[in-house]
């Protein structure tokens, strides 16, 4: 994927492996490159019924957040000649449950241009056996 996405879209995807362990309670889920440079971590509680949102959340409730759990359903790339490659994605089974966060880290904002920010963790909710597939990209002149 990281391959085909880099050919067809300006992304930077980057491959990498993903770890996920469960220990009482808690998932913990780590993501690293190839050569062991860690991409991602969090620790969550997915048993809590009554997660509360993060705290510094923007959002109200677990029912405003979850309008943005979730993959936009399309995706854009710019084909370079004043026209665009629109792409859908398709999913099934998408139900997200709320979760409680202990501890995250994402190394994305240790890198430019995100260097320096001070990032908000917003909401979190975990998503199980979820079928997702791209239809075909069309080409859009405006």
């Amino acid at each position: 994927m990281a391959w085909a996405g880099n050919v067809f879209t300006d992304y930077r995807y980057r491959h990498v492996r993903v770890n996920i362990e469960r220990s009482g309670e808690d998932t913990r889920v780590g993501c690293f490159l190839a050569d062991g440079t860690p991409t991602m971590r969090v620790t969550f509680d997915a048993s809590a019924q009554a997660a509360s949102l993060p705290e510094g959340s923007p959002f109200p409730d677990w029912h405003a957040a979850r309008r943005f759990a979730g993959p936009m359903p399309f995706t854009f790339g710019d084909a370079g000649d004043g026209s665009f490659v629109v792409v859908e994605g398709s999913r099934q089974d998408w139900v997200p449950r709320p979760v409680a966060v202990k501890d995250w880290q994402v190394s994305l904002f240790d890198e430019a241009p995100l260097r320096g920010t001070t990032p908000i963790l917003a909401n979190a909710f975990a998503v199980e056996n979820v079928a997702y597939r791209w239809k075909r990209g069309r080409i859009v002149k405006p």
